[in-house]
């Protein structure tokens, strides 16, 4: 009789065991995807954050080296939005996962412009030129 309670009692102990298990992966897997999920998002607004200081550095570089100057800029954006290049200033609006939205700005030399770029998801070459014969420099895909 002993021995068969001994063996009950690790029968008993493995099913705990086992239900524990499944609870806590019931927990945990939502808690860490939602988690994953936050991280991401705010990686790519860093990465748009960085991809228009990009480009306000490039507009005030090829301002400050006046007429004749040009410089191209590549970046690889994870989604696509529309960026507004005004006087003095480069920003856009992104739309976040749970519908809230989020601007992110950034600033420049220049001040005679006034255009609006689409960024296309995957890979952009975004061209700053200041020809010659023109009085302003122009912002181009």
């Amino acid at each position: 009789m002993i021995k068969d309670k001994k063996g009950q009692l690790s029968l008993e102990f493995i099913l705990i065991f086992a239900i524990s298990l499944i609870i806590l992966t019931i927990f945990t897997i939502p808690l860490s995807e939602i988690a994953i999920g936050n991280t991401l998002e705010i990686a790519d607004i860093a990465n748009t954050k960085s991809d228009i200081t990009k480009i306000a550095n490039g507009i005030s570089e090829v301002y400050s080296q006046g007429q004749g100057s040009k410089k191209t800029i590549n970046i690889d954006s994870n989604r696509s939005y529309i960026l507004k290049i005004s006087p003095k200033s480069i920003s856009t609006t992104l739309t976040l996962e749970n519908g809230d939205t989020k601007t992110i700005k950034s600033s420049h030399n220049y001040n005679n412009i006034n255009t609006n770029i689409n960024i296309e998801k995957g890979k952009n070459k975004i061209i700053i030129n200041w020809k010659d014969n023109l009085d302003y420099l122009t912002v181009q895909k």
